[in-house]
């Protein structure tokens, strides 16, 4: 089982941790349909009326959760390039608050690591 979750390059699809963890996720499902599918290859030869209609259950069940995967990546990509193009369209119109805006994060970040480190716990147990 790939616990990994990269993309081949080191890294999720680049779209900050919520990205990465809808990667996890579709990449979890993805495994899980392809173990499914060996399953049902693997045991194809299983006698039985009940077992038939039951195999024929889950394939159809699983069909339809490609399709719905799929649909969902379709939906995830559009929504992904639309924030991405309204972003961009937002910093080229407001290059002065875009500054502001990343100005601010930075200081917040930079006080909030130097409150952490002023308070960290001391590790010298001499």
């Amino acid at each position: 089982m790939n616990n990994e979750y990269d993309d081949g390059h080191g890294q999720g699809s680049g779209n900050g941790q919520g990205g990465q963890t809808r990667d996890r996720l579709l990449d979890d499902i993805k495994m899980v349909m392809r173990e499914a599918e060996e399953l049902l290859r693997s045991t194809g030869q299983q006698a039985g009326e009940g077992y038939q209609v039951a195999r024929e259950r889950f394939e159809s069940t699983l069909s339809s959760a490609k399709d719905s995967i799929s649909d969902l990546e379709e939906q995830l990509s559009v929504t992904a390039r639309e924030t991405m193009e309204n972003t961009d369209r937002y910093v080229k119109e407001n290059p002065w608050q875009a500054v502001a805006v990343g100005a601010l994060a930075g200081i917040a970040l930079g006080v909030a690591i130097g409150i952490s480190r002023r308070y960290r716990p001391s590790r010298d147990f001499d």
